[in-house]
């Protein structure tokens, strides 16, 4: 499985020993807070010893990590997501370093840690089917923007991103 490295904040390595349980939940305290932890499966139960490779997400002052079992490459290669997936926590399947790869539905994950990831910044969870519509996507945060995009794309759009009001004028 895969995620655009555009979106990961960091690639951490946590001690085993300093995962929490706090109300039934995985936690770290991570940077003076603390960060819940969802693992990438539901199968997967993250280490008791040694160290656990965690992929980062933030955004403003949230962050959350994603538990995987291994980090195995960083691969840069374009992102065409090829055949849907019927799975929630996956995109779907795109060709990613010469393999076919899942790629990981960052959301699904990002709202299994925060239910109210996206409300919290005023974006509605609406879905749109298009057929080759153009949008324009205008946020100011690179991870947003970085995140809708895949998504969107997905879904059928064409998108084109600016990150404030001048730089849509301009596309437009």
């Amino acid at each position: 499985m895969a995620v655009p490295l555009s979106l990961i904040a960091r690639l951490e390595e946590i001690e085993a020993a300093d995962i929490e349980n706090a109300n039934g939940r995985s936690v770290v305290q991570y940077r003076g807070h603390l960060m819940p932890l969802v693992s990438v499966s539901d199968s997967y139960e993250p280490k008791t010893e040694g160290r656990q490779p965690v992929l980062v997400f933030s955004d403003q002052d949230r962050s959350m990590g994603l538990i995987v079992e291994e980090i195995i490459d960083i691969v840069e290669d374009q992102m065409n997501v090829q055949l849907e997936s019927p799975e929630p926590h996956l995109l779907g399947t795109a060709v990613v370093g010469g393999k076919a790869t899942g790629i990981i539905d960052t959301a699904h994950y990002l709202t299994k840690a925060y239910g109210d990831w996206f409300e919290s910044r005023g974006r509605p969870g609406a879905t749109a089917s298009a057929h080759g519509e153009r949008i324009l996507l205008i946020d100011d945060s690179p991870f947003f923007r970085n995140l809708i995009t895949p998504l969107l794309t997905t879904a059928g759009y064409l998108v084109v991103t600016a990150d404030d009001a001048e730089s849509a004028l301009a596309v437009r």
